[in-house]
């Protein structure tokens, strides 16, 4: 609409210098304002920034909102998240611990900084879980860090670690030190989890996370090669916390539907839901898996012979439908 929206199919409407380098910066868009966190100047020893844009501008000049020095000298490698009027990144430190870099939580009306708390290094997305936990993957096999999974709980004004992967599972052989093969390896600052929030088999918080394997000499940027299912209802290290695991492939997890995907050394590997009534590809059962089934069979596929006996009779029709209303394992 000429009045209404004047650009063109992919004309550029803005763009805003960041002042600073990005890498990895993934921006989050809220509906209102689009948020990008940078990694500042190493040389300089100058700290990223988190910077609001508004989405609706129509000028460079109209389109920054805030800047905001979170004030380490660190900078932010990764994406932000946004979450109930606030947004989350993290930072990684290319020197010390486990508790060298932050994770940080800013305002995202002003900008202004509510909390910030020592984290491991990475450059991995927050993902706030929505009941005051937020999961951030994060460490390397060396220089001082380790890969892990850590929980941070969300204070309001304050936030705290109170799960990491590293230090829940650590078996020590009597240095006092946590060193690799000490520990179960899950996450890593490149590493992006996933999480289904209402999963079916817990009825809360499930993430899918890579694991690394770390040979002997530390080849540190091995591949992910195990995908594992973590309970987060649970403590890290208990019991039953690990619901599932594949071995084989293991990197950040993209979704669809009911299926998930990830990569390994051989290649994409899907892990889906196991749904033989499934005819429509759907990914549930219902009537119209019915429907697609008979048009199958109407059109002669040879995939309707479900009882592999030669021939497309009743005897099929009827064990589709008992397929549809056994559902989906």
């Amino acid at each position: 609409d000429a009045a209404e929206n004047p650009f063109d199919p992919g004309e550029i409407v803005w763009s805003a210098p960041l002042f600073d380098g990005a890498s990895g910066a993934t921006p989050a868009y809220d509906g209102e304002r689009v948020y990008v966190a940078t990694a500042g100047d190493f040389n300089a020893i100058a700290g990223g920034q988190i910077i609001a844009f508004d989405a609706s501008a129509t000028t460079e000049v109209d389109a920054e909102l805030w800047r905001t020095n979170t004030g380490g000298e660190d900078g932010f490698f990764g994406g932000i998240s946004v979450a109930d009027g606030h947004v989350y990144a993290a930072t990684y430190n290319f020197f010390a611990g486990t508790a060298s870099a932050r994770l940080v939580k800013v305002n995202s009306a002003n900008g202004s900084v509510v909390w910030q708390t020592p984290a491991n290094r990475t450059s991995s997305i927050p993902i706030v879980l929505g009941d005051g936990r937020i999961v951030l993957s994060t460490g390397i096999p060396g220089f001082g860090s380790l890969p892990t999974l850590q929980v941070f709980e969300d204070l309001g004004v304050s936030a705290s670690l109170v799960d990491d992967t590293a230090t829940a599972t650590w078996q020590d052989d009597g240095d006092g030190l946590i060193e690799l093969g000490e520990f179960e390896i899950f996450g890593g600052w490149t590493h992006q989890p996933h999480i289904v929030f209402d999963h079916p088999l817990t009825g809360g918080p499930v993430a899918f996370v890579g694991s690394i394997d770390v040979p002997a000499g530390n080849q540190f940027f091995n591949g992910y090669s195990r995908l594992s299912m973590i309970d987060l209802s649970m403590p890290f290290g208990s019991q039953n916390s690990i619901l599932s695991a594949y071995n084989g492939a293991g990197s950040s997890p993209s979704v669809s539907g009911a299926s998930l995907y990830t990569t390994g050394a051989n290649g994409v590997v899907a892990i889906g839901t196991y749904c033989p009534g499934d005819f429509d590809l759907s990914e549930q059962t219902d009537f119209f898996d019915i429907v697609r089934y008979l048009h199958n069979v109407s059109a002669g596929s040879l995939e309707s012979d479900i009882t592999l006996d030669g021939t497309v009779n009743p005897s099929d029709v009827i064990e589709a439908i008992q397929r549809v209303e056994e559902g989906c394992d």
